[in-house]
Formats: C-alpha cells, structure tokens, sequence
C-alpha cells in the first residue's frame, strides 16, 4: 500500500489495542487503513482498518464484522493474513491484517511494461486466490486492481473484503436488497447493478474486467457522464470492445477468453475462477483455448504446431504418395490412351483414400489431440469415398474396401467407443452407405466380417442415441454372423476381437440401457473368453491385453452391488495389468482412458464402502486424467463428457461432506461441459439427461445457500429438459427413472411433480419386468410423495426382494439402504 500525501490525522500517533496508528494509508466507503507498529514484546508492522466514525451506521458496521469473519477463514499465500482484531474504546470495530507493501496490479504492469504474457502468467495466482475463497463458500464481490497488490518479490495480493458475501444460509442474500448494492460501478457485474443476487460467476465477471484492463491497457466500459443510466447501460447492454480492437498486441484466442469472463448471462461466462485460469495456461501453451469455438482450421493448426514433428513425419509419407501419384498420372498421361489414364487416375484416388482412412489415419489417431486432424481427414476424404462409391459397382473388391472404409469413417464421427467428433447422426448415415453396398457382396470371410462390422458400430451408435431396441437387435445380427465364421473355422485373432468387441457392447445395452444384469453378466464372459483366446493367439496383441483389463472392470461393476470390496480390489488388479503394459502402449489415448475409468470405479466402490475420504481423492485422480485427455483434444466429446462424469459423483460426496461451493463448482463444470457438447451434437439423448440432472442439483445447492430466485431457475431448467426427454417414444428405462427421481425429490419441493414422477417410474418398472431394484425405490420415493403410502410400501417390498441383505463381512448395499430408509419413513 502507498501512503497518500498528505498524512495529517489526528489518529496518527493513537494506541489501539497492541498497535500504534503510523499513517494513513487509504479509505474506502467504510473503512480507513492505517499503517501501524506493534509496540509489546513483539515488533511488527501490519496494516490497520477501523470504521470511520462519520460512517458508522448499522450496516456499515455489520459489513465490517462480515470482512473480519470472513479474513478468518481465509489462509492463503495470495489473500492479505488477519492477524488480529477487537474493539476501540468508542466501540468500533478494527482489524489488523498482513502489512503488504506494493503497487497496483495494472500499475505495476504499465511501470516495467510487462508483456502480455508476464502479465497473464501474473494474474493466475490473482484467479488461485478467488479459487480458494469461492471454496470456502466466499465470493469478494469487489475485485477491482486497486485491491490486487503486487509486492517487491512480484507476488499478488488480494485485499479488501470488505463487500464480500458469505455463500452460506446464514448471510446470504443480506448484501443484494434493493438500495443496499456496494460495489464499484467499473468492476460491477450486470447482476450487480440489477440488484440480483451474487454468485461465484460475479467475481468471474470482475476478473474479466481486470484482465481486460491488463491486456488492452483500458477499461472495457466507456461511461463519460458517470451517471446511473449511463452505467447500466454499459455494464448491462452493451458489448464490450474486443481487446485487440485498441490496439494492443491481442490475438483472437485471448480476445475470445476475456469476452467469455465478461458474458452478460453469468451461465455463459467461465464456470469458475479455476477454469478462466486453465483457459489462460492452454493460451500460454499455445494449445486450443476453451473460449473458442474452435473451427476445424483452428484446431488443425493448434495440433500442428504441437506435434511439429510428428506430423511433418505424416507429412512427408504423404508427400511421397501424392508426390508418386502425380508421378504415375503424368506417365500415364504420356503412354497411355485417354480410358487407360482414367483407370489409372481412378486407381490412384482408390489407394490414395485407402491410405489416408487407414495408414495415415491410425498412425496419427494415436497421437494425443488428434482429432481436429482426424475431422479435417474424414471431412476431406468423404467426397473421394462418394465419388469411388459412385464407380463401384462391377468391382467387388472395391465394394468391399468401401465398406470397410465408410465404417471406419463412422467410427471417427460418433462411436461412442473410440475418440470421435460427436457427430452422431453423420456416423449414422456412414453406416448406413456402408451397409448398403455390404448387402450386394457375396459372403466370403473378409466381406463377412465387414457386414457383421458394420451391424455392431451401428448398434453401438444406437445405445448411444437410446433407441435401444434397434441397437440391440442390431448388435445381435453382427454377433450371429461372426458367430458362424467361427463354427466354420474362422478363429483367427481379428474375428475373435471382432466378437469380444460385440458382446462387450451388447453387455453394455443390455446393463446400462435396458437394466437386464443376468444378460449383462452372460455377455461380458463370452466377450472376456474371446479377448482372452485372441490374446493366446497374439501374445504380442496390445489391444487384446488392455481390454481384459476393461472387461474385468464392466464384470467388476456388475458385481460392486453385492460386493464393492471384491470389485474395489478387481478394479486395482486392473490398474496393475495397465501399469505393466509397455510404456508407449501406457501413453496410448485408449490405455489412458481406461486407465482413467479404472481410478473412478475404484472411487465408486470407496463411496460405496462409505470411504468418503478416500473416493473424493480417487475421483481427483481420475478427473485430473480426464482433464488432461479433454484438455490434449478438446474436439473429443468422450473424453469431455467422461471428465463431467466424474466431476458430478465428485460433487455429490462434497454435497454429502458439507463443502457447498466446492459441490456448485463441480456441477457447474458439468453443466458447462454437457452444454458444449449438446451443442455439438442437440440429438444425444444421454448427455441431454445428465444435463438435466446437473441444473436441478444447481438449484438444489443454490437453494441451501438461500439463492432461492435462481435455484428455481436452474431447477425448473432442468426438470423440463428431464420431461421433455421422458417424454419422448422409446425412451429407455435408466432416463426414465431419472427423469422420475428429478421430479419427486427436487428442490425447491414446491417444483416438484409427484403424479409425473409415478407415470415415469412406472413406466421404468415396466420396462424392465419389476427386475430394478433402484426403478423401484424411485417409484416408492414418488409415491410417498404424492401421498400413496401403501403404493410406496408395495414398490418397497418389491425392490428388497431383489437385494437381499449383505453377506457376511460385507456392507449392506446401497440400494438396501436406500429401501430400508424409506421403509422407515412409513
């Protein structure tokens, strides 16, 4: 802090406490900040804030008390230290804090004209530090750079919490009544100025002020007048200027981030602090920011120049296929007659297509943040692969290279089992093209295996959209026609993987879609024997010796159920097989992936055991795996919505723990995400119902820290996104009874729908012939909701019937418990 010229105060001088008044140092709306020595046995210079007598009026007195309490619970090496506090003799409050000396942010910054990007690396420990405050249920409320100080040793430090609301029942809500706003009109938020009710996102919106300020050397309002009307229209109406349209040295992807922080919607700033941070660190890394949309070119590029190396590699044996084929056209051109050239430039495009979706395309899959390389491959390659299916018909073999090229083009599009670009419709119609020409082929082995290929992606596809009875009659023609391969003799180690990888996506249908768990159970065994036996036949085989370790973990989760220590400890040895695989292998995206799903099963079943503890930490693990694949590809929209996975069970155990703004945090990084990728692809029906699920457990947290207008809000979002689902033909059980839960348990109660809950929950039950245990506590819960007490007991007895108490030594299961709970209520 710099002391203001004229120091002349007759408190200068004054005893308070142990503390002796130096100087003055500043004043706000409430408050003066005295420079001050401890003068007992210790000796020490710290800052002194009192309230100004003049000013000292309830509220400005009840603010003050609300800054000590909330200095008190704040320790961090970015936040200024309480060290001490109490009550002078005329009884106004004082508090004496860290004694920081230094400049202000932006004017540190214009003093050593810091470049742009000392000047971001600067302002992360600045967005760390709200972090840490907004974890501990606090938002500042006042971020602004004449309350960021940056010391001789170029550290930040926040001060002044002096507006700061407390996230928590007991205050929240005090600060935001209509005539009782503080704030800065320049680093006001528009909920601010509206009177709205603050959040986390209000200090977003400040931190994109201020980075605005330090990157464009400006502020982003121009308000001349000051006057009300003025400012609310700046602050609520208008858009700010890109910072690279002042002039400064900004490029598109930081004008794109600081934009995002200012949105006026707070749902469509950065979801926290953190991720405005992470976005600034991928700038710095030169890798594709999360603020941009992200053309196809854009990414390409941010590839490349990652992966200089690698893809001047691809590049060159690129080259030199194009380079040969140019060669052999112009030879052509020179020998041969006019149909001769055409056969060999039609020859030419057949291998060069087969190249580019086979060789070039698998080398360059397996690097890290791939797919906008990938989308850029497929996208190109498609009007090569129509116009050879256009001259395709008297020539099998090039049939059946179609064939096999359309599914793989699928694959890159939507398959939910690989990488892919979302585009699930697109992969769709791939398959379709591919099917088509499958069906004119006479039935040798490869055309076989090509047909069956082309059934199972499809059905894999389907699941994913929930139109499970097609997917699932769909994977069950793939299977019987790879089944018969081998009866013929067919038992070469790709038509084995070829029918592992079927039945693990049938048991998936038949477990996750239509809650069939004996089904489930038969199919994971036959695909585990068919890995194993292709593994016997290729010892060498990397991917057959990872997807035992997959298929271990599916018939680890059947079994958590009834015993989540077997399956915790089936989930480790899974771990164990993966760390002793090779290291490239190790570094692999699938190797990775699985490696990621593994850590959050292990988490499942700690919660399962009631380790809170320890699942919170798995489940950090795991999404900081998660986290760091999306972040390598933010094209790949499995890799995103497996990081929002693990980010929502994460945030229900910090619900359980009582850490509120650490729960809101998480599920606002899922709702973010799922948000982004409905955008993406608006037809996937499962990232539509955990979008759903995500806003009604928003509302339910922001209606426990008392933000009741905007819990209803969120909550009605998501209960009409659920009905919306369920409401649609074909909708499978598991999104029913969702859909069901939302509806009979939701807050605020007032929200809820009993009578919808129960038709949804019925009709759940009834897909799955009463054999679902957690359909059956969900049609109880809606029942005792409505009032129909002996309904619910019915559904009860039902659901205990199928999970029978815990064998010895072992927990009782969740869902018993969840039974026996409700049972207890009636």
């Amino acid at each position: 802090m710099e002391p203001e010229a004229n120091t002349a105060d007759p408190m200068a001088g004054r005893r308070i406490g142990h503390y002796r008044l130096l100087r003055r140092l500043g004043e706000g709306g409430m408050g003066v900040v005295y420079q001050a020595e401890r003068e007992d046995e210790f000796r020490q210079r710290v800052a002194v804030k009192l309230v100004r007598q003049a000013f000292a009026g309830p509220e400005v007195l009840r603010r003050f008390h609300t800054e000590r309490q909330t200095l008190a619970g704040l320790a961090h090496p970015h936040i200024v230290t309480l060290i001490d506090g109490g009550t002078t003799e005329e009884g106004a409050p004082y508090l004496v804090m860290e004694y920081v000396e230094g400049a202000r942010i932006d004017e540190y910054c214009a003093a050593r004209r810091l470049p742009v990007a000392e000047r971001l690396r600067l302002f992360l420990p600045v967005c760390a530090a709200v972090e840490y405050a907004h974890r501990n249920l606090v938002v500042h409320c006042d971020l602004k750079p004449a309350n960021i100080l940056i010391t001789a040793e170029g550290a930040p430090k926040l001060l002044d919490f002096g507006i700061a609301k407390l996230v928590a029942p007991a205050v929240t809500g005090e600060l935001t009544q209509a005539g009782q706003r503080p704030f800065t009109p320049n680093y006001a938020s528009p909920e601010q100025v509206r009177g709205e009710p603050v959040t986390t996102l209000t200090d977003v919106y400040a931190l994109g002020l201020i980075l605005y300020e330090l990157v464009a050397g400006r502020s982003a309002y121009r308000m001349e007048s000051g006057s009300a009307a003025e400012m609310v229209a700046a602050v609520c109406v208008q858009e700010p200027e890109r910072p690279s349209a002042t002039g400064a040295q900004v490029d598109g992807d930081l004008d794109a981030i600081v934009l995002k922080a200012l949105r006026k919607e707070p749902q469509h700033r950065y979801g926290s602090a953190q991720q405005l941070a992470e976005d600034i660190k991928r700038y710095l890394e030169g890798r594709p920011v999360a603020a941009r949309a992200g053309t196809l070119r854009y990414r390409a590029k941010k590839f490349v120049l990652r992966n200089r190396v690698a893809v001047a590699a691809a590049a060159l044996a690129l080259a030199a296929v194009l380079a040969g084929v140019i060669g052999v056209a112009w030879q052509a051109g020179v020998a041969l007659a006019a149909r001769a050239r055409a056969e060999r430039r039609f020859n030419d495009v057949r291998k060069l297509t087969s190249f580019l979706l086979f060789d070039f395309h698998d080398a360059v899959e397996k690097l890290p943040g791939s797919t906008p390389v990938q989308e850029m491959l497929v996208t190109r390659s498609l009007k090569y692969l129509d116009s050879l299916a256009a001259e395709a018909a008297g020539d099998p073999g090039l049939r059946l290279e179609l064939v096999e090229a359309y599914t793989k083009f699928g694959d890159v599009q939507g398959n939910p089992y690989q990488p892919n670009l979302g585009d699930t419709e697109g992969a769709l119609a791939s398959y379709r093209k591919a099917l088509a020409i499958a069906e004119t082929l006479a039935g040798d082995r490869r055309a076989e295996r090509a047909r069956a290929r082309v059934h199972l992606h499809t059905g894999d596809v389907l699941f994913l959209l929930r139109r499970m009875p097609e997917a699932t009659a769909t994977a069950r023609q793939g299977l019987a026609i790879l089944e018969k391969l081998i009866e013929t003799g067919a038992g070469d180690a790709d038509t084995r993987m070829d029918l592992a990888g079927g039945y693990e996506g049938l048991g998936d249908q038949l477990s996750k879609g239509l809650s069939d768990r004996a089904g489930a159970l038969e199919s994971y065994r036959k695909s585990l024997g068919h890995w194993e036996e292709a593994a016997r036949l290729e010892p060498q085989n990397m991917r057959a010796r990872r997807a035992q370790a997959g298929l271990n973990m599916k018939l680890a989760d059947l079994a958590s159920e009834t015993d989540p220590r077997g399956a915790l400890e089936r989930h480790r040895q899974g771990l164990g097989v993966l760390e002793a695989l090779p290291a490239a292998e190790q570094a692999a995206v699938a190797t990775r992936r699985l490696a990621a799903s593994l850590q959050r099963r292990i988490a499942d079943c700690q919660w399962e055991l009631d380790d809170l503890k320890g699942a919170l930490e798995s489940y950090r693990k795991a999404s900081e795996a998660f986290s760091a694949l999306a972040a390598l590809d933010p094209a790949n929209s499995r890799a995103q919505f497996d990081l929002a996975v693990v980010l929502n069970n994460a945030g229900q155990i910090l619900e359980a723990e009582k850490d509120l703004a650490g729960a809101l945090r998480h599920y606002g990084q899922v709702a973010d995400t799922l948000e982004r990728l409905i955008r993406s692809d608006a037809a996937n029906p499962s990232w539509r119902a955990h979008y759903a699920e995500a806003l009604v457990r928003i509302g339910g947290l922001l209606k426990k820290t008392g933000q009741t207008v905007e819990a209803r809000r969120q909550t009605a979002r998501g209960l009409a996104a659920a009905k919306e689902l369920a409401g649609k033909p074909g909708t499978p059980a598991g999104e029913l009874t969702r859909a069901a839960r939302l509806l009979a348990i939701c807050e605020p109660a007032e929200l809820r729908d009993p009578q919808a809950a129960v038709r949804y929950a019925e009709r759940a039950v009834e897909l799955t012939s009463g054999a679902d245990a957690y359909a059956l506590d969900t049609l109880a819960e809606a029942h005792l909701q409505s009032g129909n007490r002996e309904a619910a007991r019915a559904a009860i007895e039902r659901g205990l019937r199928l999970v029978p108490p815990a064998a010895s030594g072992q927990p009782t299961p969740w869902l018993r418990r969840l039974l026996e709970g409700k049972l207890a209520r009636l």
